[in-house]
């Protein structure tokens, strides 16, 4: 009988809760990694086992990966929250690879390792040095600039479990939109008070993905074990920054009027600034190709079903 134990890191993350309730419904047995074990059994009540996780440090979690069914990371502070220096950017991004790989070398170590490895990455491995109108799908070459090159170096922290036969899926997400948490969710509150912007002419790309999708998603790659490299991980039809915050603005029922000055948003933001002003037109091809379909394809339906307004 195949194994059903998923080991899920940053299970009580935005994305992690919601993947860890849908994994139990389908019957999987959830292991929780995490940095406080007790806090994780309240945020991500169900799973079958929690285990105290902190990338670097060694511990009973490492025998916890023998003959797992897979491992799927979400860890990682978020990057939207508050404003980000460049302190604790590289901070951020350290954990993301540190963790990856510790993982990788307890895979190893297993008598009998993960089948499977979905390893978090984002839409950074393609640089932020827009905005443009390309359209980005997985054979986008990998971009030049600081955050492509913190992201190459995370993927890469997961190579030597392809290297030594476990199927390997890269997950490069967009920006998850989801009610209880990331940009729209906090987004909304602002536009539902009156104060939504369009930042500078708003022609800056949104690569979203609603937070139903990005659970689909991460469980249609994990099941369909013939898939295995690089996924984008965001809605087909990307959105200009304009009309997210008309979308919005209609939903509010405040139209928006004002514009915010990049260098506004550069200060208030610090390095997350990048992944607004110049973020790219990402689509989803192989996971299209793949046989994926989406919930939500379009950004206007997709924030109604998030914020219903009466």
């Amino acid at each position: 009988m195949q194994d059903k134990r998923i080991i899920v890191t940053g299970a009580t993350g935005l994305v992690g809760k919601a993947l860890c309730e849908e994994l139990n419904s389908r019957g999987y047995s959830v292991v929780v990694f995490s940095r406080n074990s007790q806090m994780a059994r309240k945020k991500v009540p169900g799973a079958f086992e929690y285990y105290d996780w902190t990338p670097g440090v060694r511990g009973p979690w490492e025998d916890a990966l023998d003959g797992v069914n897979a491992v799927i990371t979400l860890h990682g502070e978020p990057l939207f929250n508050g404003r980000l220096s460049q302190a604790r950017y590289e901070r951020a991004m350290q954990t993301r690879i540190v963790g990856v790989r510790e993982l990788v070398s307890a895979m190893l170590k297993a008598k009998t390792p993960p089948k499977s490895f979905l390893v978090g990455s984002s839409v950074g491995i393609y640089g932020f040095e827009g905005p443009d109108d390309e359209v980005v799908s997985e054979r986008t070459p990998d971009g030049a600039d600081y955050h492509a090159t913190s992201n190459a170096v995370w993927e890469h922290a997961a190579h030597r479990a392809t290297w030594t036969g476990i199927r390997t899926v890269y997950l490069r997400t967009g920006i998850v939109w989801g009610k209880e948490g990331g940009m729209a969710a906090n987004q909304f509150i602002q536009f539902k008070r009156g104060w939504g912007n369009v930042i500078g002419e708003g022609l800056n790309w949104l690569p979203w993905i609603h937070s139903d999708d990005e659970v689909g998603a991460i469980l249609y790659l994990l099941e369909n074990d013939h898939l295995s490299g690089a996924f984008n991980l965001s809605a087909p039809n990307p959105v200009q920054y304009r009309d997210y915050a008309g979308i919005l603005g209609d939903i509010v029922g405040k139209p928006v009027k004002g514009k915010m000055a990049e260098w506004v948003v550069k200060l208030r933001m610090g390095r997350a600034a990048d992944m607004l002003l110049r973020n790219r037109k990402m689509v989803p091809a192989r996971l299209i190709e793949a046989g994926y379909e989406f919930k939500h394809p379009d950004a206007r339906p997709a924030l109604r079903d998030l914020f219903p307004m009466k």
